[in-house]
């Protein structure tokens, strides 16, 4: 599978086409898209030079550890940067600990990733705690990044459009469609053994590889 084979017709850069300079502080920014569609290249060149140019910081929040690695490392090889990257759960412990994390440093909050306040939940009582945190946030411009995030954005719609406008500022929303053509078809099941039968089936030759999420490990231990 090829890179280009996930590119949308449209970057995100060219979606926004701009408008990174009409975004206010309070405002909150969603942007829908999913993978190669150049979410952080914007951050760390549109909106960073933005930055740069308002003399400003940029906080890049980011759910996972080979994440954080990846971001601090791109950041670390630039002579300068005006982003930081964190971790959820770093803002999280702190908070935990009884203390408040000093976002005041910065102008633009990005949380990539974003989903994860949603779908961690389900495991992570902390996750709600950054999210209200930063939702909470008066005087700096929030972005929210996913591919997957369509629970998330549309609750930050319900219950946050009426409140932005009351106060004389936006909710803006970015969204480019996901392209699925790499996917050749797509099944559903509700009988396990039948899903068995037709791995047997459909995948017999010995080099067929095929890759199996089960919810128990004595489920994956049924295939071995």
């Amino acid at each position: 599978m090829r890179i280009d084979d996930y590119k949308p017709k449209q970057n995100v850069t060219e979606k926004v086409n701009g408008e990174e300079a009409e975004w206010k502080n309070g405002d909150i920014v969603l942007i829908s898209s999913g993978t190669a569609s150049g979410k952080s290249y914007f951050i760390r060149n549109k909106l960073e030079q933005l930055a740069d140019q308002q003399n400003v910081n940029i906080l890049l929040l980011v759910n996972r550890k080979n994440l954080y690695d990846q971001n601090k490392e791109a950041i670390d090889n630039s002579l300068f940067s005006r982003i930081k990257v964190e971790l959820y759960q770093t803002i999280e412990n702190q908070l935990n600990e009884g203390k408040e994390y000093d976002f005041s440093p910065y102008t633009y909050i990005v949380c990539d990733e974003s989903h994860y306040f949603t779908t961690d939940s389900g495991f992570n009582d902390n996750s709600d705690d950054s999210l209200q945190a930063i939702l909470g946030l008066q005087s700096q411009i929030r972005i929210f990044m996913s591919a997957t995030g369509h629970v998330l954005f549309s609750y930050i719609k319900e219950q946050y459009r009426h409140k932005l406008k009351q106060k004389g500022n936006k909710l803006w929303s970015y969204f480019i469609p996901i392209k699925f053509n790499q996917i050749a078809s797509l099944s559903f099941y509700t009988d396990f053994y039948a899903v068995e039968k037709w791995i047997k089936r459909k995948f017999n030759k010995a080099n067929d590889k095929i890759i199996y999420f089960a919810d128990t490990i004595q489920r994956l231990l049924s295939f071995m």
